[in-house]
């Protein structure tokens, strides 16, 4: 086989040196634009998780109200009734109790499921959240 000739050698070299250059001046290019957008990322990585901690927090509290709107829908029920003395009416009173039972344990349970204070600590110290959530992720 021929050798190829020294100049065609040192054209590809040439191309070569100069891909080499494009791809480092790129890579430098996106490691600069990670670090100008780090910041934003960081802002929007601490709001989503405040608000979707808050909202949760929100609904364990709601949750833990079922129970005293399933006793008021069945008072404001009973009082429509009109029925002389509470004995009157266990046909009424049983089904109630037990959804309020059941609607206490549930809003209880999900209660402390649900509910947290990590919206309260992003907004009270961000750096110790973020410190807290990179070493949760390297676990």
């Amino acid at each position: 086989m021929d050798q190829p000739t020294p100049t065609i050698q040192n054209t590809l070299e040439q191309a070569l040196i100069k891909s080499i250059d494009g791809i480092q001046k790129t890579g430098t290019e996106l490691v600069d634009a990670l670090y100008q957008q780090a910041p934003e990322v960081v802002e929007q990585l601490l709001m989503w998780h405040a608000v979707e901690s808050l909202i949760q927090c929100i609904a364990a509290i709601l949750a833990l109200g079922i129970p005293f709107a399933v006793y008021k829908v069945a008072n404001h029920l009973y009082k429509k009734l009109e029925v002389a003395t509470w004995g009157d009416e266990y046909g009424f009173w049983l089904p109630v109790t037990v959804a309020g039972l059941v609607s206490f344990a549930l809003g209880f349970g999900s209660f402390f499921e649900y509910v947290n204070i990590k919206w309260l600590k992003i907004w009270l110290a961000p750096k110790v959240y973020l410190l807290e959530y990179l070493a949760d992720m390297v676990k």
